[in-house]
């Protein structure tokens, strides 16, 4: 037997028991949810993700990259099942892709030393500004747990990014998985949306009621803005543009309803910041596609928009244009106007306290560092406001050092074969740096997208050549059939698994 078709054997076991684990796991959950046991699964979940993310992640790391994908956009619909089954709170399912973001590093803790390379200098950075702030808050703040949920916030998009670094010569087959989760999920998401908005679960009114933010709307369909299985309009909109960008540079059919699926919802998330983010990354993919590629996305684009604003009842309508009129007409916006006096308030503050306010700012707090006129001012609401007050100006020139690397490096090392592949994550990072005055997109399930896009943009040229030495053709043949055999689809560009 050649080695060639031993590695094309080993390949189709392992894709083929990750499968299995993965269908184990959703069977195991859905199971779980329509029985009485639904109240376990405020711990119960977390560990099973986490065991699951253990043993995928031991058969296929391009398995494992798309399942992590699919457990932040699917985690929070799960809790708020579970907290409407069971009453109650489940936040801790919140922390499972948090916890299989760190299956990497408990298995490959020898590896770290990787950080060191020129190829790991950009998350090594990162995490040193992460740990200035994380030490800052432990002298300041006395409320570790808070401490901890934010550092693991923080921590978990670099954890997979370090994946990404440590398997970069199985770099096509890991990122052709994370590809197809988007293109998928950016569907099932959609479609969720649209569910949503017009007849409203009530697991979903029932956290509307109970979470406090008055900025979704109210508990009744369509009188709310969308945030589908996530856990805010905002943090859908960004998924959903990195799932629009992705998708249209796909040569699978499914994009055709992707691309409507996902523009829809975006329009009923009427996260006004995402769509400054989503209109720079849109004109760069614009004007990076062939003449006949972009007219076809511009029409689906066009009669997506046209299919929901026809659906919408007449005062419905008038809200949703009255939203995004205020898009061009910022002054009339609301919660731009509230972010512009926060800066004005806290950018004073941050210069007379340069070393910040550490990790864990409690911004329930009276005493909140983030207070304007009696308001919070969230870290989630400023990706700058997060970075400054977190993590200081020491933190954050450390931090940012790593980004800006990272960025040189992908600048240095494009290369026309790649340009393609490589447009949507440029696509993507644009829109995070867009919509950063207004949203973190550092931490959390957004900073798990920009870095994702991040660390694929820099790895660029120089791994995937590395990539194509290391695995041969026939392998990486055989890997895609054994994708395509789990419900996978092609993956973006013109060479990536063709």
């Amino acid at each position: 037997m050649t080695e060639t078709s031993t590695q094309e054997r080993r390949f189709s076991r392992s894709g083929v028991k990750a499968t299995q684990i993965s269908v184990f796991f959703v069977l195991l959950t859905l199971l779980l949810l329509v029985t009485p046991a639904a109240g376990p699964m405020r711990y119960g979940f977390p560990a099973l993700a986490f065991i699951s993310a253990f043993f995928v992640y031991r058969q296929s790391k391009p398995f494992y990259a798309g399942f992590v994908v699919w457990l932040w956009m699917l985690a929070p619909l799960v809790r708020r099942i579970v907290e409407y089954r069971a009453g109650g709170t489940a936040s801790l399912i919140i922390a499972s892709p948090f916890l299989a973001c760190g299956v990497p590093i408990l298995l490959n803790a020898s590896s770290l030393a990787e950080l060191f390379s020129p190829e790991g200098y950009p998350i090594l950075f990162a995490a040193a500004g992460m740990l200035y702030g994380l030490g800052i808050g432990i002298a300041l703040h006395n409320h570790i747990p808070v401490i901890a949920i934010e550092l693991a916030f923080w921590i978990a998009p670099l954890f997979f990014a370090f994946f990404l670094i440590l398997f970069r010569r199985e770099v096509r087959e890991i990122r052709a998985s994370i590809e197809r989760a988007f293109i998928w999920g950016t569907i099932a998401i959609g479609v969720y949306g649209l569910y949503q908005y017009l007849v409203l679960a009530p697991w979903d009114a029932f956290w509307i009621e109970n979470s406090g933010l008055v900025s979704i709307g109210l508990p009744e369909a369509q009188q709310l803005r969308v945030f589908s299985t996530m856990n805010s309009p905002q943090g859908l909109a960004a998924f959903l543009v990195g799932g629009i960008f992705i998708a249209v540079l796909s040569r699978s059919w499914l994009k055709w309803l992707a691309i409507p699926l996902a523009s829809v919802s975006l329009l009923l998330t009427q996260s006004r910041t995402s769509f400054y983010g989503f209109a720079a990354g849109f004109i760069l993919l614009v004007f990076g596609l062939p003449a006949k590629q972009k007219l076809q996305v511009a029409i689906v684009s066009v009669l997506s928009v046209i299919l929901v604003l026809g659906a919408l009842e007449g005062d419905r309508k008038d809200v949703l244009f009255a939203r995004l009129q205020t898009v061009t007409a910022p002054s009339e916006d609301g919660s731009f106007s509230i972010r512009m006096a926060g800066y004005a308030v806290l950018l004073p503050q941050m210069l007379s306290n340069p070393f910040g306010a550490g990790l864990g700012i409690d911004t329930s707090s009276a005493n909140s560092p983030l207070e304007v006129n009696g308001e919070g001012l969230g870290n989630g609401d400023s990706g700058i406001i997060a970075l400054l007050f977190g993590l200081g100006i020491p933190g954050t020139l450390v931090y940012v050092t790593g980004i800006g690397s990272a960025l040189l490096t992908g600048f240095r090392r494009r290369s026309n074969v790649e340009a393609d592949e490589m447009l949507a994550f440029k696509a993507i990072i644009l829109a995070s740096a867009v919509t950063v005055f207004a949203s973190n997109v550092f931490t959390g399930s957004t900073g798990f997208l920009t870095w994702v896009a991040l660390t694929f943009y820099y790895m660029n040229s120089k791994q995937l050549s590395a990539a194509a030495v290391y695995s041969p053709a026939k392998a990486r043949s055989a890997t895609s059939r054994v994708l395509d055999t789990a419900g996978g689809t092609p993956s973006l560009g013109s060479n990536v698994l063709s």
